[in-house]
């Protein structure tokens, strides 16, 4: 019985002089550490753990699940409630006053959608301050259907009207609205109104529809000449028109 106690406190002390493998927790994943040895006195067990990764569980521990989740609904369902409240005029911040006609609105989402606009509201501009904001040079229709574009996501462009709403897209720098009106003219293109819409794009600086249009120009020029000529103003269209592709030797 003496030489199995002698034994075993033999073994024992041996294990503590040598140092062994527990268990730290303090609140994070339990890790691997190594205990103080002899000599090493005021130390805690602790202070020596290995740290693993901290967003890493154990082997064996299931990992928690995930699924990211994108909402397509959310934009729509925003902007719906949001021109709601633009139509009940409830936290509209700016009056925009184009001729007689005054239209609520909230400035973030006029410069969310307008470089313009944000240019406005953000600058050191008169109009950054106001609450009500003159804004000249712009058909009252057009900004009206502008403003519920910018709400809605939607517009409808057509012969009565694209002839004013460009210019105010053109003015509010909106260019997805400036290519719906050029991509409209150029489904319109006739021989009897090309030079006009060719002179209308030109006017916008549509760059691309004035290319469309001369093109067009060129290749029904012969055919447009069998046509009526309706206005004076269409004839010095196209004489300048002419004169302008020609090219005279200076001497």
């Amino acid at each position: 019985m003496l030489f199995w106690f002698v034994c075993s406190f033999r073994l024992s002390f041996k294990i503590w002089r040598e140092g062994f493998s527990s268990w730290c927790m303090d609140g994070k994943p339990m890790r691997r550490c190594t205990s103080t040895r002899p000599g090493e006195t005021g130390m805690d067990v602790t202070s020596r753990c290995t740290l693993g990764d901290p967003n890493k569980l154990p082997e064996g521990v299931p990992q928690p699940a995930r699924m990211p989740y994108i909402s397509d609904k959310h934009p729509r369902q925003t902007l719906e409630v949001i021109n709601l409240l633009r139509k009940h005029r409830e936290l509209c911040d700016v009056v925009l006053v184009v001729g007689a006609k005054k239209i609520y609105a909230h400035r973030v989402i006029l410069s969310a959608c307008s470089p313009y606009f944000r240019a406005m509201f953000t600058g050191e501009l008169a109009e950054s301050r106001q609450t009500e904001v003159v804004i000249r040079d712009i058909d009252e229709r057009a900004m009206e259907l502008l403003i519920d574009f910018a709400y809605t996501s939607q517009i409808t462009v057509e012969e009565g009207n694209v002839q004013t709403l460009l210019p105010a897209a053109c003015l509010l720098q909106l260019a997805e609205i400036q290519e719906a009106c050029c991509e409209f003219l150029k489904r319109q293109l006739d021989p009897s109104n090309c030079l006009g819409i060719r002179a209308f794009a030109d006017t916008h600086s549509c760059r691309e529809l004035l290319r469309i249009a001369d093109k067009f120009t060129q290749h029904n020029f012969q055919e447009d000449m069998v046509f009526p000529l309706r206005t004076a103003l269409a004839v010095s269209q196209k004489f300048w028109y002419v004169v302008s592709s020609l090219s005279f030797p200076f001497t």
